[in-house]
């Protein structure tokens, strides 16, 4: 399986390309301690059933 890493805004706008959306739908929060830096997607399952 080929993994690429990305940062969570990357993933972000990413989909809002895909969904033909802009980026001022995202909304920034402050962070809090206990979220994660890095997101891991495993597309393993949605390419597994496509359509």
């Amino acid at each position: 399986m080929n993994v690429k890493s990305s940062t969570y805004i990357e993933l972000v706008h990413r989909i809002l390309q895909e969904l033909g959306k802009p980026a001022s739908l995202i909304e920034f929060v402050p962070d809090r301690l206990e979220d994660d830096r890095r997101y891991a997607v495993d597309s393993g399952k949605i390419r597994s059933h496509p359509g």
